[in-house]
């Protein structure tokens, strides 16, 4: 008796803890310029910037299924979807090494967010949407940010190029006379 009592006591302790069925951070595009850096002693350097694309997501399923004890459905789902493009930049060694130049780093974010929140008519009547009934959902969503995320890493390399902006960010960062867009590649 005493084993049946305990293994209850256990199972409604475990029923509301909340199940993480997701949580990524996916990198999709990589796109990177490379910029000739002339110094007024005549030293040229090779500096480049690459720019990703990244996709987080996030998907909960909290509280429990009704049993006897614990008689109302309570789960409910929550899921959240955001990107960003980050741009990390590098000084290109003699020997083709990259070297890390974290003073132009940069992370541009543009959060999508979703949170479905129940309502509390659906507490009472006893309805609940669990994660299997986002899914769908779930996933429109990061194929939406993927899509958006990639427009921007795309904007922020035309932005960076044709106003000038990396060059003029590389310049007074690194001291360099003129900076000089070599080209565009796929990282």
């Amino acid at each position: 008796m005493r084993f049946i009592i305990f293994t209850i006591i256990l199972s409604c302790s475990f029923s509301a803890i909340g199940v993480v069925r997701e949580d990524s951070d996916v990198e999709h595009t990589k796109k990177s310029i490379e910029f000739r850096i002339n110094y007024e002693n005549g030293r040229t350097d090779t500096l480049i910037y690459e720019y990703s694309s990244h996709v987080k997501s996030f998907m909960e399923q909290k509280g429990s299924s009704s049993t006897l004890t614990h008689p109302i459905d309570t789960r409910r789902c929550g899921y959240r979807v955001s990107g960003y493009v980050k741009r990390e930049s590098f000084f290109l060694s003699g020997g083709g090494q990259k070297i890390p130049f974290e003073k132009l780093n940069k992370v541009y974010t543009d959060p999508i967010s979703n949170y479905p929140e129940p309502l509390v008519i659906d507490y009472i009547s006893g309805k609940h949407k669990t994660c299997g009934d986002y899914e769908s959902a779930f996933s429109k969503a990061k194929e939406t940010m993927r899509s958006t995320a990639d427009g921007v890493l795309l904007k922020i390399m035309e932005d960076d190029i044709k106003k000038n902006k990396a060059a003029d960010e590389i310049r007074t960062t690194v001291g360099g006379k003129t900076v000089i867009e070599v080209g565009n590649r796929d990282a």
